[in-house]
């Protein structure tokens, strides 16, 4: 039982989530009863229950909801809520109170900043008369996301893979793609003018040295690099895959030559090597003979069916795309039997840089890879070695062939964007208290999402800058909630104040999502004084919530409902006042006791000596 008016010294900072369920129910009864005495200043209002969204997009409406609270019931009125944006007001909305009510809603919508972490704050103005405002206002860190993710979607020729991939991607609002199909080879002379052409010159130039860093996917789709990309553009390339980027390169007659795959500048990112039979055996010459392109890894007429890989769960760690693939196992499997696959099996792929996805089984028994992820430096690539994926799509007899496409390919781009319509990294609920007379902080950190995952984990490295200090993991204390949740805090010699803003960012980086960061912000809550505090039932009323507790304020219900609660916890527990007078019939009480043991040892020395004359034969 705990008697209390709510009110701290530290009142914006919330109560310890050690007390979470403290007081829960047992056998439908609350454990914990919290006694709420003392009447809050009037007129009294706070905000309560305001609910954040954990994170926004870049340049979209973005909504808050407000709970204002008012001390007593009174007539019709109106507060005003006004929301700011890293102290610049921006928005407002009136909460208006029904007669007789305690609480007003209402919801503020505000046009989201800029990327990055914004402080945002909401607040009830004073009305007049109203000293007790500490309790007025709410801040809130806001992760703000790009809107749109840029896709770069370069197609060798027209096929029907390609028509399927970018029929998706134009579907997807939150992707913004440029896509580019080849049309006309190099080596085709039309004898004209260029000016004439209505097909417009690939852009590769502007492309690959001046563009390519503002995408963050590339597809690569039946793409021959030698006949388009010279080793420069390979290059950037590379580097733009190393550095973050993702790459789904999806294959077919025109991909993976043997000029792309030896002395490539895409060698840095490439997961394979084609094996020396094959590579002493490139031809050099022109780009096609007999309609064929020349050292193409590509057979039209291999027959296959799909199998799920069985990577081990080290691997699966690195790719977890890999779970959404294994739920669709099954339907894959299913699949008719499909034609045109790269000879994988001519390919020597480095197990260390790999995860198999997806197989390819023959007529002939024999296995090879028809979809493996890689991990090169900070990037992502997904490999799938055949033209054929749109025909996930067209599975007669399959209710869910659409669906299944969608949800390979809605896997594979998520991963490859490290999950960015559920950031991979949160970082949420900073709090910080000065102590040692404003000279030193305590800080906690909820941190949550997938990257989460690898807190700790061997082959991973995390940093953390806090109010402008750089400090390693190692110095921090780590608690894991859950698989994808931990709470990070510590302490640091830190000059603050009331009012005193801390940003706090954490980065990290694992070959399983390359490098993510993330980062919040919060206030120094106000210091009051005992004379500046009245009581709070907003205080009471979080307590509650967080400890699952029955809350009574004593003012309103007497002693009678303490009363009931006394009797629940005391009538059927078997516990009863001791009686003043205790009537005991117990004989050997002695035997209770240790020193009677003493006693026990010594009575054969007591009945020497009182019989010693006789044993003697003299008088002692």
């Amino acid at each position: 039982m705990l008697l209390t008016d709510g009110a701290d010294s530290r009142p914006g900072l919330p109560w310890n989530e050690k007390l979470q369920g403290r007081g829960g129910l047992i056998r439908n009864r609350h454990q914990g009863h919290i006694i709420g005495f003392g009447k809050p200043a009037t007129p009294g209002y706070w905000l309560d229950d305001t609910t954040f969204p954990p994170f926004a997009f870049e340049g979209k409406s973005t909504q808050v909801d407000v709970v204002v609270v008012r001390a007593e019931k009174s007539k019709v009125e109106s507060i005003q809520v006004q929301l700011s944006i890293d102290g610049n007001p921006t928005a407002s909305a009136n909460a208006v109170f029904a007669e007789s009510a305690l609480e007003a809603r209402t919801t503020i919508n505000f046009a989201t900043p800029a990327r990055g972490s914004h402080l945002i704050s909401i607040k009830a103005l004073p009305v007049a008369g109203e000293n007790d405002t500490w309790d007025n206002q709410i801040n809130h860190s806001l992760d703000v996301l790009p809107n749109t993710l840029g896709i770069l979607h370069l197609l060798g020729s027209p096929t029907w893979d390609g028509r399927f991939l970018r029929r998706y991607l134009k579907s997807e609002p939150k992707f913004d793609l440029i896509s580019f199909f080849i049309l006309r080879d190099p080596w085709d002379s039309q004898q004209v003018n260029e000016r004439e052409l209505s097909l417009i010159p690939f852009p590769v130039e502007r492309l690959f040295k001046e563009e390519l860093p503002s995408f963050r996917v590339l597809v690569i789709q039946n793409f021959t690099m030698q006949q388009f990309l010279q080793p420069e553009f390979q290059s950037n390339l590379a580097k733009f895959v190393t550095n973050g980027g993702g790459l789904l390169f999806i294959g077919g007659p025109r991909a993976l030559t043997e000029g792309d795959i030896i002395g490539s500048g895409m060698a840095d990112i490439l997961p394979f090597t084609i094996k020396s039979n094959r590579a002493n055996n490139l031809s050099i010459g022109l780009p096609q003979i007999d309609g064929k392109v020349v050292g193409s890894t590509f057979n039209a007429d291999i027959e296959y069916k799909v199998e799920l890989a069985e990577p081990s769960s080290e691997k699966r760690a690195l790719a977890n795309v890999y779970d959404d693939f294994e739920r669709l196992g099954n339907r894959l499997s299913s699949l008719k039997t499909m034609k045109g696959l790269h000879n994988t099996l001519d390919f020597k792929f480095n197990e260390n840089e790999v995860t198999t996805l997806l197989n390819a089984r023959t007529k002939d028994g024999k296995v090879s890879p028809l979809a493996v992820a890689s991990y090169p430096g900070k990037g992502r690539a997904i490999w799938i070695f055949s033209d054929s994926l749109w025909r996930v799509g067209m599975e007669s007899g399959q209710d869910r062939s659409r669906f299944d496409y969608q949800s390979i390919v809605d896997s594979s781009m998520t991963w490859l964007m490290r999950n960015d319509r559920r950031p991979s990294l949160i970082a949420q609920d900073l709090r910080i208290e000065d102590l040692a007379d404003g000279e030193k902080i305590a800080w906690r950190l909820r941190l949550t999402g997938p990257s989460a995952r690898y807190v700790g984990a061997k082959g991973s490295e995390w940093t953390i800058s806090l109010c402008g200090k750089q400090i390693s993991l190692d110095q921090v204390s780590a608690t894991q909630q859950g698989s994808e949740e931990w709470i990070l805090s510590g302490e640091q010699s830190q000059k603050a104040r009331s009012g005193f803003i801390c940003t706090v960012t954490v980065k990290g980086e694992h070959p399983a999502f390359g490098q993510v960061n993330a980062s919040a912000m919060t206030m120094l809550s106000e210091k009051l004084t005992d004379s500046e505090m009245s009581p709070s039932p907003r205080k009471l009323n979080q307590l509650a919530r967080l400890t699952d507790a029955k809350l009574t304020q004593i003012e309103t219900a007497g002693n009678q409902e303490i009363g009931e609660w006394l009797q629940q916890w005391t009538a059927d527990q078997g516990v009863s006042l001791p009686n003043r007078f205790r009537t005991l019939r117990d004989f050997y009480w002695m035997q209770n006791r240790n020193w009677i043991w003493l006693v026990l040892f010594l009575l054969p020395l007591e009945v020497i000596i009182r019989r010693w004359h006789l044993i003697g034969g003299r008088p002692t």
